[in-house]
């Protein structure tokens, strides 16, 4: 069976879908799996058909299996790394009990039919045991390349020694028994909600669009959780220049907030890829041995404004008023941030989130709102129309996951661990 995007991406309907197929056995991605688990009552989660339960396509938290195997004690969890350039690497048990692997859960020992190399990403040369590094594949499963990209086949599809390999761009380790440990992406590619980020994708997107000498992005927060994208800039040239790209770094708030920015980039990149907060600073700072920005001595980001919040009696009422309070509670926003008219996805929320948003609204005395019809008016006040039962509107949707890859920008979609 494969689930519907408008039913995987919305644990209301999710739920009753896994329930009325029988379903078994059944692959997500963590963040959709941890979605699942926190929009559904414990002892719903416990009457479902599910006996095995696959996790792949980012790393697995050992919180995360913690938390899964308390909630469903009956179900086995899996594990496989497995990547379209070179088919299935890995496959295991989930393990959450190793004294050696203290947050990531490993994944498992390398099939027999493949071998690897792990490479420190600086200089090229293997790393000891246990060590991290880039993890490079080889074997039978490896492709040629990538059609009509002779560019991007020699930077991932490489020879060593006379043997193939395909560069994943994942940080692994391997353990005294063989196990391998997915750590996340290496420096320049990055893991958000289950999509690849090509970090200087970013980074030219806003070169492109504002008048920048230097742009560094970032992935802020640890692998394994709800991680958010933040591009540090210095400006410089002459104001004449500045004042002829599309958008004036005047547009970006005291939290580093910039909606404009984020509309402008958004015909750029995927909505995943966009960065929440973004920072202006003097100078870049640099590695003194290698002269490349040095990403570890950035300055921290602006401190979160308070976050609204709701009081215990509230009742959600479907009023614009009600539903600007559970946005901006739901998006960590200081109450009276958001107007009728603001945009859910333009100050942070993304896919999963709506998850978060439309339960607590349910939870809050308020009706189910399906996701497909939240993503078509993702304003406080199309969530309000919803909510009163007013008819769906009919403009196509912005962030569907089936129209991300349309606008890809240079990202891919879910692969790797």
């Amino acid at each position: 069976v494969v689930i519907p995007d408008d039913i995987i991406f919305d644990s209301a309907r999710l739920f009753p879908y896994l329930k009325s197929k029988e379903i078994s056995e059944v692959l997500f991605t963590p963040s959709l799996f941890e979605a699942l688990l926190h929009a559904t009552e414990p002892a719903m989660l416990k009457s479902l058909p599910l006996e095995v339960v696959w996790l792949n396509g980012e790393v697995n938290t050992t919180k995360l299996l913690q938390t899964a195997r308390d909630l469903l004690p009956n179900v086995k969890f899996n594990t496989t790394y497995s990547i379209s350039e070179c088919g299935e690497v890995c496959a295991g048990l989930l393990d959450a009990d190793r004294p050696d692997c203290p947050k990531f859960c490993p994944v498992g020992k390398m099939a027999d039919f493949v071998s690897h190399r792990l490479v420190d990403t600086e200089t090229g040369n293997e790393v000891k045991k246990g060590e991290a590094g880039e993890l490079w594949v080889s074997g039978p499963g490896v492709g040629r390349g990538y059609t009509k990209n002779p560019a991007k086949t020699a930077e991932a599809f490489v020879t060593h020694q006379g043997t193939p390999y395909y560069r994943t761009g994942d940080l692994a380790r391997e353990l005294h028994d063989g196990v391998m440990e997915i750590l996340g992406r290496c420096d320049f590619m990055v893991k958000v909600r289950g999509y690849s980020v090509v970090l200087g994708a970013v980074e030219a997107a806003i070169k492109k669009l504002v008048g920048v000498a230097q742009v560094c992005v970032v992935a802020q927060g640890e692998e394994g959780t709800d991680k958010r994208i933040a591009a540090y800039f210095c400006e410089s040239g002459p104001a004449e220049l500045r004042g002829r790209m599309p958008v004036s770094t005047a547009a970006i708030d005291d939290y580093g907030r910039s909606p404009v920015l984020f509309q402008e980039l958004l015909k750029e990149l995927p909505h995943y890829a966009v960065p929440s907060v973004f920072i202006k600073i003097k100078t870049m700072p640099l590695n003194k041995a290698s002269t490349k920005t040095d990403r570890f001595a950035l300055p921290p980001l602006p401190a979160q404004p308070p976050s609204a919040a709701i009081a215990a009696d509230f009742s959600y009422d479907g009023s614009e008023a009600a539903s600007r309070l559970v946005f901006e509670e739901v998006l960590k926003l200081p109450e009276g941030t958001l107007t009728t008219e603001s945009n859910f996805f333009e100050f942070g929320g993304h896919s999963l989130l709506v998850t978060h948003l439309l339960s607590r609204v349910h939870a809050l005395g308020g009706p189910r709102v399906p996701v497909a019809d939240f993503i078509r008016a993702p304003t406080v006040a199309g969530l309000s129309r919803l909510a009163r039962g007013e008819a769906s509107p009919t403009e196509p949707a912005r962030f569907l996951p089936s129209e991300v890859e349309k606008h890809s920008g240079g990202m891919t979609g879910v692969s790797l661990a």
